[in-house]
């Protein structure tokens, strides 16, 4: 018997295709019921209210009053680019560090050094549900 790599502890059977056409329905792999999961999930297609995150960089030796003012300038932006959207907010924002805690990159790369990530996060309503282009400004 060959050990699972994901269950080390419980080795497993090493079977061929012959053996596990063998095997009862009842040891095979349950198929995935598609339907059932479609119907479970339907409900969340319609509601119009999402949660939207956007991120932004303090200086990691900020004072909580630099913080709290480039936050409140941040959280601002945030919503009028949510708006623009065709988003209304919908609830309180909110403001936490990155569990990252640095920036990082969408590379991956270490980013700004010296800068912590924050996140900031609101409930907002889709207005109108037709698709947007959004153009991404350098």
């Amino acid at each position: 018997m060959k050990t699972n790599l994901f269950l080390p502890n419980k080795p497993q059977p090493v079977v061929d295709w012959e053996q596990f056409k063998a095997l009862s329905t009842a040891q095979q792999v349950p198929k995935l019921d598609v339907a059932a999961i479609n119907a479970r999930l339907a409900p969340g297609h319609n509601n119009p209210y999402r949660y939207l995150r956007g991120t932004f960089r303090v200086p990691e030796d900020a004072s909580v009053a630099v913080i709290r003012k480039v936050a409140g300038q941040k959280i601002k932006q945030f919503i009028k680019d949510k708006e623009n959207q065709g988003w209304k907010l919908a609830g309180r924002p909110e403001v936490y560090p990155s569990r990252f805690g640095r920036t990082i990159e969408l590379d991956g790369s270490g980013g700004q050094q010296g800068m912590q990530e924050c996140v900031v996060r609101a409930v907002f309503q889709k207005l109108d549900f037709r698709p947007v282009r959004l153009d991404v400004s350098e």
